[in-house]
């Protein structure tokens, strides 16, 4: 259950960076853009890598 629990968290989270990077993006800082999406993506294949074992389990 709790990695369930810290998938979802890491997913939510890669949603609000790549958010801040699309933003970031808009206002012109591409050196923030770019640290935050390569933070979302990280933050995605966390998530990836605790969901995809708990969903082949079920």
């Amino acid at each position: 259950m709790s990695q369930l629990v810290l998938g979802l968290v890491l997913a939510v989270l890669a949603a609000f960076l790549l958010g801040g990077a699309l933003s970031l993006g808009r206002q012109g800082s591409r050196r923030g853009a770019l640290v935050a999406g390569v933070l979302a993506v990280l933050a995605l294949v966390a998530a990836g890598l605790y969901l995809v074992p708990y969903a082949l389990d079920r």
